[in-house]
């Protein structure tokens, strides 16, 4: 087994840590010695430098915990300062996350700007030639909704004149939307079939 650092003697928590971290680096980074020592024997040497390590970590951090306490008894002004100073760093970073974020904002606001098509005044009337064109069915393709809704009823529906009033075919003056809808209501009876 490979020695151990050791220095000289001391009570000190804080050397006492230092050592055993470097035990646990002089153990992890060792070469292996041509001895043949067994990997069962270097797994157990690092379980229990790192075993020390750990423990002596929490007896640091219960030594700074009990120092701290007293010091919040004895000038709990100190902690209010302390808090101060890191809200202080923290409303900092905040204004700079802000200011980043805002010139995201003015940078695709230019971009969007850029690429859109100058906005349409709501005051002023539409022409319909500013409307999109819709696409006019021809011939027998313009009588497709009406074609759909009679295959949906059923076989004593299908008669001539039943509940269907048939129109020619649409117009080509339809402009949009909004026309196709009333022109596809206007084909249907909306009183619903008559019983005989």
């Amino acid at each position: 087994m490979e020695p151990t650092f050791t220095g000289p003697p001391t009570n000190s928590l804080m050397d006492k840590f230092e050592l055993s971290f470097m035990n646990c680096i002089h153990c992890l980074t060792k070469e292996e010695s041509s001895s043949g020592s067994d990997k069962d024997e270097i797994k157990i040497e690092v379980e229990n430098t790192i075993a020390n390590f750990i423990d002596l970590a929490r007896q640091m951090e219960c030594f700074f915990l009990q120092k701290r306490f007293q010091l919040s008894c004895l000038k709990p002004e100190l902690l209010l300062k302390e808090e101060n100073i890191d809200l202080r760093h923290e409303i900092a970073r905040k204004d700079e996350l802000l200011k980043k974020h805002s010139a995201k904002i003015v940078k695709w606001k230019d971009y969007l700007s850029d690429t859109s098509p100058a906005p349409v005044n709501p005051q002023s009337p539409m022409n319909p030639s500013q409307l999109p064109p819709y696409p006019q069915m021809q011939g027998p393709q313009s009588m497709g909704p009406n074609i759909s809704h009679q295959q949906n009823l059923p076989p004593q529906m299908h008669q001539p004149g039943f509940g269907v009033t048939h129109r020619p075919p649409y117009s080509q003056s339809m402009q949009n939307p909004l026309s196709f809808l009333e022109k596809t209501t206007n084909n249907i009876d909306m009183g619903g079939p008559s019983r005989p």
